[in-house]
């Protein structure tokens, strides 16, 4: 659970003054430095670096799972034409810019009979936002379109012209469709405490990916598995999400055979590359995390296999350090 969030002076946040304000908190917890056994953070330098860094501080290190996933969607995103997150990152700020707009705005949303909320902007700092600012992007859709036209009109705005063109294009609406179906994901985000399922559900997501792009019997094989390996993908069968589909499906029937060839082979692009940043940043193949398992209660107390449990409990300790191996085996 969160003990408490520690005020720093932004003007010093060295790492030697980042641990000593810990410590002076650990201290008033009177919270003894042996009992802490594990860091979850993000990358930054001051945090994990190789010299002087906060992390050496602590037996085990993680990244921070809600920042993984965050720079895995950017790293996945960079094969989405940058046309798309030009515009996703304009048209927030385009609307909102000056109050006569975003009363124009509102005028629109309530001629469509629409619950009247602003257009998002996709913060840095809020690391799983970016599903949910598409989300409210494909609600406003034809809402955005109509109001692009009146200040095109009524403002001569050629950043206007610029916006609206990008929505005109057939392929924008399909790669918001795509992303929409594959970035959602909130697991990591909770309240209690899930570090003992950090390692399977890592798994488990790279097996979700991997299962819209992959063939069904290169799946067993994972995570050993080649993902830009031209055997194991399948380009006219990935899915994309059940609306992307039925947008792309639209679009062959109007004759944009190529571009739906080249969004498939793009948004395949988007699989391989978040399939490998998986596999690089999330904690599938850490054993220690994954001998955690263990402490789960349909483990712990219903498990018939009392050995096996003392290996892995066993193993964690050793991890750890400092510990009676006897004692341990008696106790269980």
């Amino acid at each position: 659970q969160l003990v408490k969030l520690i005020d720093l002076n932004a003007t010093d946040c060295s790492a030697k003054k980042l641990f000593s304000a810990f410590a002076i908190e650990m201290e008033k917890f009177s919270i003894p430095f042996v009992n802490i056994v594990a860091l979850s953070c993000d990358n930054a330098a001051v945090m994990v670096g190789k010299h002087i860094s906060f992390k050496n501080k602590y037996v085990q290190t993680f990244a921070c799972p809600c920042h993984a996933v965050a720079l895995i969607a950017h790293a996945a995103c960079a094969k989405i034409p940058a046309f798309c997150d030009d515009f996703f990152k304009k048209i927030g700020v385009f609307i909102n810019k000056t109050p006569k707009r975003s009363a124009v705005f509102q005028d629109f949303t309530e001629s469509f009979q629409q619950s009247n909320h602003k257009m998002l902007k996709l913060a840095g700092t809020r690391w799983l936002s970016r599903h949910s600012c598409i989300s409210r992007l494909l609600k406003y859709w034809d809402t955005i379109q109509h109001f692009l036209n009146e200040i095109i009109i009524t403002e001569k705005s050629k950043s206007g012209e610029y916006l609206l063109s990008i929505m005109q294009n057939v392929d924008t609406k399909a790669y918001f469709l795509f992303l929409h179906y594959i970035l959602y994901n909130a697991y990591f985000q909770a309240e209690e405490t899930r570090i003992y399922l950090l390692q399977s559900k890592s798994f488990n997501l790279l097996t979700d990916m991997s299962r819209n792009f992959l063939k069904p019997e290169i799946l067993e094989n994972l995570p050993n598995v080649t993902f830009s390996s031209e055997e194991n993908k399948k380009l006219l069968d990935i899915s994309l999400g059940q609306e992307c589909e039925e947008y792309l499906s639209y679009l062959t029937q109007e004759g944009h055979i190529d571009v739906v060839t080249t969004i498939r082979r793009n948004c395949l692009q988007f699989y391989i590359t978040a399939a490998k940043e998986m596999l690089q940043r999330l904690p599938i193949k850490n054993k220690f995390l994954y001998k955690l398992k263990v402490f789960r209660s349909c483990t712990s107390l219903f498990d018939d296999d009392r050995e096996t449990s003392f290996n892995d409990v066993s193993f964690i300790a050793e991890t750890l350090g400092d510990f009676d191996k006897t004692g341990l085996k008696e106790f269980l």
